[in-house]
């Protein structure tokens, strides 16, 4: 519990929201939620969310046939000799399977594969050494893997035997494992404990990450080091079985939403956690537990639609001049455009008519019957766009009202 106590205290004073999709919810659904004016402060992003539940801000599902093509490719160019292109490959399983939040069996077993013949392939180069650190990794990762004699020489048998030595005889830690609801634990590709809510396993030193497995399904991963200090987990699998992190993050929850988001929101360190989906939405106070309906905003499309649905097809203020028709109508660029528009109009025709009036008074025969063009232009242009203005409102409200 200790890095989400620190989480909750660097976040302290803030607000910080988290949204995920419920049930049949979509990633739209989600980044339409975050535009509401509703929320103040911060929205914690879908990349930040995968960091703190998954442990890596881009998460991925595996597949076995692309990893078994990938592995096959890294041992064909082995076999042509390009050893940089092969390490590049097994690199890239080992990473791929590192951002796989639920790898299945036989992901774990392809990329423990690929791990035994990266080490295999640093003792057929003379680099023995770093072939023993690979063999030790694999088995810090994969305890229980067995080399294939079968394809590999004894040397190969015989360094992964030196390696399971050395890291038996290494420092170990203790770590302590619980769940609120009894089950196995499983650490990376280790056998599974025994069915049970606490157990204290020691590990050498190193990273691993665990599971929970149950009748209700598999946990989020759980990232942790092991260093000479013992360790606590403690896993919830109360929804983080429901909780899935691609595409988007969402809980599979029924009639618990309400508590599995609040739980949730106290895992990433948020203050307000907001569910969406096709059904109910919800809005909970992490702190509380007090619990809203969440409304979902309308998107861009949808408030245009309502705009049209609710307009009537007339109305007396579609009468008046200065943009007013078009404010009426939820048309706020058309109606500040008429109103700027009749405003210098209006002032252009009042200074033509007080400048034709001044020559009048003043006898200008000259200048007079120029003054009096401009005055009328200004007049019939002036005329014009209000008749304009209120034409076009009652067209629109016809056309589009109800």
């Amino acid at each position: 519990m200790a890095p989400i106590t620190i989480l909750l205290v660097c976040l302290a004073g803030s607000t910080h929201t988290v949204i995920v999709a419920l049930r049949d919810g979509s990633k739209s659904m989600v980044e339409q939620a975050a535009t509401s004016p509703k929320i103040a402060g911060h929205v914690i992003s879908q990349e930040e969310l995968r960091l703190r539940l998954g442990g890596n801000e881009t998460l991925r599902t595996l597949d076995r046939s692309s990893l078994e093509k990938m592995l096959d490719d890294a041992r064909d160019l082995e076999a042509r000799f390009d050893a940089t292109g092969a390490a590049a490959l097994r690199t890239a399983m080992i990473t791929a399977f590192d951002t796989c939040p639920r790898p299945s069996p036989d992901v774990t077993a392809l990329v423990a594969t690929a791990m035994q013949d990266a080490a295999a392939a640093l003792l057929s180069e003379g680099q023995t050494n770093k072939a023993l650190d690979a063999a030790k990794a694999t088995l810090q990762r994969f305890p229980d893997t067995m080399v294939d004699s079968s394809r590999h020489p004894p040397d190969v048998v015989d360094l992964f035997d030196h390696a399971k030595h050395n890291l038996a005889s290494g420092p170990h830690a203790n770590v302590s494992l619980v769940a609120k609801i009894p089950g196995t634990f499983v650490i990376e590709g280790a056998r599974p404990t025994i069915v049970t809510a606490a157990i204290v396993v020691a590990l050498p030193i190193g990273r691993y990450r665990v599971w929970w497995v149950g009748e209700s399904g598999t946990s989020l991963p759980h990232w942790f080091n092991v260093t000479t200090e013992r360790a606590a987990i403690e896993i919830e699998p109360s929804w983080e079985t429901k909780t899935e992190l691609v595409p988007v993050v969402s809980l599979a929850c029924t009639d618990t939403c309400a508590d599995d988001l609040r739980s949730l929101g106290q895992r990433v360190g948020a203050n307000r956690a907001i569910g969406v989906g096709g059904g109910d939405s919800y809005d909970v106070d992490v702190a509380t537990g007090e619990t809203h309906p969440w409304q979902q905003p309308l998107s861009a499309d949808q408030q245009a639609a309502l705009e049209m649905a609710v307009r009537p097809q007339f109305s007396p203020w579609y009468l008046v001049p200065v943009g007013v028709g078009q404010f009426a109508q939820d048309r706020p660029f058309f109606g500040g455009g008429y109103a700027a528009a009749q405003a210098g109009l209006l002032a252009w025709h009042l200074y033509t008519w007080q400048r034709h009036a001044t020559a009048v008074d003043e006898n200008d025969h000259a200048a007079e019957p120029n003054l009096r063009s401009q005055r009328n232009l200004s007049a019939i242009l002036f005329y014009s766009s209000i008749a304009a203005s209120v034409v076009e409102a009652l067209i629109v409200g016809w056309a589009t009202g109800k």
